[in-house]
């Protein structure tokens, strides 16, 4: 079930950082949230492959507060992802083609989340996120899922390169 208050702060941090997803959720269709830490929701977008397109277009924008993953980011997330930059906590969102839950099938969705610890505090010349390493230990232990922790990152080599 759905939490309307998630929901409506996301929305609101969103749009604060020039993003409408009003534009992308239509609350009729697929969505679930969560509170806690990290707090967020995930959602159907609401014209498919073209809201997919145009919400990247919005992120990749040149005065955009977000921040492109690295490719080994992306793998990670499993699908094209974003991170606020900010030295404090950041909004993490997530686009995706597949299923958001084991009993739906495919669509076009975005999982977006609030992170305690934002690891991207600056951006490159190509609008890439420019990982603070010394956060990313506080962000694996307050962040992330459980069962995500370690068990899914390697621990070799340069990770974000």
């Amino acid at each position: 079930m759905a939490d309307a208050s998630v929901i409506e702060e996301i929305i609101l941090l969103m749009l604060v950082r020039g993003i409408d997803l009003e534009n992308y959720y239509d609350p009729n269709k697929y969505k679930t949230s969560w509170g806690g830490n990290p707090r967020g929701f995930k959602f159907e977008l609401k014209h498919g492959i073209d809201d997919y397109i145009d919400f990247l277009g919005a992120l990749k924008a040149k005065d955009s507060k977000f921040a492109s993953e690295s490719n080994f980011g992306h793998y990670l997330q499993k699908g094209y992802a974003f991170r606020e930059v900010s030295n404090t906590s950041s909004i993490h969102v997530i686009l995706r083609y597949g299923s958001p839950e084991d009993n739906l099938g495919k669509m076009w969705y975005s999982n977006i989340h609030v992170d305690s610890v934002g690891i991207c505090s600056t951006r490159d010349k190509c609008n890439r996120c420019n990982y603070d390493y010394h956060k990313l230990p506080s962000h694996i232990v307050k962040d992330l899922k459980p069962q995500r922790k370690l068990s899914k990152v390697p621990i070799v080599g340069p990770l974000f390169k």
